[in-house]
């Protein structure tokens, strides 16, 4: 006959929430004669109880630090970091503000800042819009972009103020076009553009009629 016992292992009280040592005490009864002899036999299982984390502010348990917390949108006062939220009409000022003091800060970062703000896209969706892009959208106040997971295509198309739309322009006919291995403008690139759209469009004309010529031959 086998009597099964168990209780827990001496530990702290947080230790023993998160993870309890269970002892088995395991008697075994053997009969003798007219009596029982017993024989104990010692088990010890680690088992896992039911996790309950005290809130970090406790003080109690160390904080997390598995998850990698965003350092975007907080400003230091003091010793602390205190959250700098989006929707401080102000804050975009500040930014800006702030980069016209930098060595560098030139009208390319103006426009990548000011189509942060104003778009919501992500860093890689702004910084890869192109002249085709704005293009697409009528050289306005849109412009296709790439999306997350897209793989490249453009599947949505990002909206800015009407003050930006001539700094983009400022930007690809001065600071872009001194860096240009080619020295062209926005309207050498668009009118390029447009002359390669013209012959893809003449070469599929040309290829339909041709296609078309050679079905009606072979009709009896």
């Amino acid at each position: 006959m086998l009597v099964v016992s168990w209780r827990l292992s001496s530990c702290s009280t947080a230790s023993c929430v998160r993870s309890a040592a269970t002892q088995l005490r395991i008697h075994s009864w053997t009969r003798v004669g007219a009596g029982w002899t017993r024989s104990q036999t010692r088990a010890t299982i680690q088992t896992m109880a039911v996790p309950l984390r005290m809130p970090d502010v406790s003080g109690v348990e160390a904080p997390r630090t598995r998850h990698r917390l965003t350092g975007s949108f907080f400003k230091l006062v003091g010793r602390d970091w205190v959250p700098q939220v989006i929707d401080d009409p102000t804050f975009p000022v500040s930014v800006l503000t702030g980069g016209h003091r930098l060595t560098g800060w030139g009208l390319r970062e103006e426009c990548v800042t000011r189509l942060l703000f104003e778009t919501g896209g992500r860093i890689f969706e702004v910084t890869g819009l192109t002249l085709g892009d704005w293009a697409n959208r009528g050289l306005t106040r849109e412009a296709t972009a790439v999306s997350k997971g897209s793989h490249g295509r453009r599947v949505k198309f990002f909206r800015f103020s009407s003050e930006t739309a001539p700094l983009l322009r400022r930007y690809f006919d001065g600071q872009r076009r001194v860096r240009d291995c080619l020295n062209w403008s926005m309207a050498d690139y668009l009118r390029a553009s447009w002359r390669q759209a013209y012959r893809s469009e003449r070469r599929a004309a040309v290829s339909e009629h041709a296609r078309n010529a050679a079905e009606s031959k072979e009709l009896p």
